[in-house]
């Protein structure tokens, strides 16, 4: 029974990186990828560099934790304010 569920874990695997690979062939979803990589990567930043800052200038933890909770709502709520906007428009050809 080992030896069928690592037999079964390698195809998977094999499977899932041939599916990945075919994947990086594709030029759009590259750059899709590409930009949220970058975007989740600014947007972390920017959000460890504020917190610091605001502790660094008195602004309590409370408030600060407030503000963290809604800045994740906002953008929770502005990533389907974009999918709409790209709903409406349309893709482009």
């Amino acid at each position: 029974s080992a030896s069928l569920k690592q037999a079964t874990l390698s195809q998977t695997v094999r499977n899932s990186l041939a599916s990945f690979k075919q994947s990086l062939r594709n030029r759009e979803l590259m750059k899709y990828m590409l930009a949220t990589l970058l975007y989740s990567d600014c947007s972390a930043t920017l959000f460890s560099v504020y917190m610091v800052f605001g502790s660094q200038v008195g602004i309590s933890n409370h408030v600060l934790l407030h503000c963290a909770v809604l800045n994740r709502w906002m953008s929770l709520f502005m990533g389907f304010g974009w999918y709409y906007v790209c709903k409406c428009i349309g893709a482009r050809n």
